[in-house]
């Protein structure tokens, strides 16, 4: 991969009690603190491989040359939306990158 693109790597756990199944859903991801080099999540809601109950979503974004790359620290809300665009309870976390310059 290029010093300047980066990827991130999320997987989210999809409780069996849920009246939706994980592939009749679509979730997004926005940003509630902290920076963006560039813009990680889409603006619309997204699918990711699904294994089980398990989604595996896969990001990659512009963070341009590697001298000029700042620490990643980030607190993300996601949500789910369905068909009828009903959207569950928002959960938040945290990214963090230490290993950058």
């Amino acid at each position: 991969m290029c010093g300047d693109l980066r990827q991130l790597t999320l997987e989210l756990d999809w409780p069996k009690s849920s009246v939706y199944r994980l592939n009749e859903v679509g979730f997004y991801f926005r940003v509630v603190d902290g920076q963006q080099p560039d813009r990680i999540f889409p603006l619309v809601p997204i699918t990711g491989k699904i294994t089980g109950q398990r989604a595996k979503f896969f990001f990659i974004w512009l963070d341009g040359h590697p001298p000029a790359q700042l620490p990643l620290t980030l607190e993300v809300e996601v949500f789910a939306v369905n068909k009828g665009l009903e959207s569950g309870a928002a959960r938040r976390f945290r990214i963090s990158d230490a290993r950058r310059p």
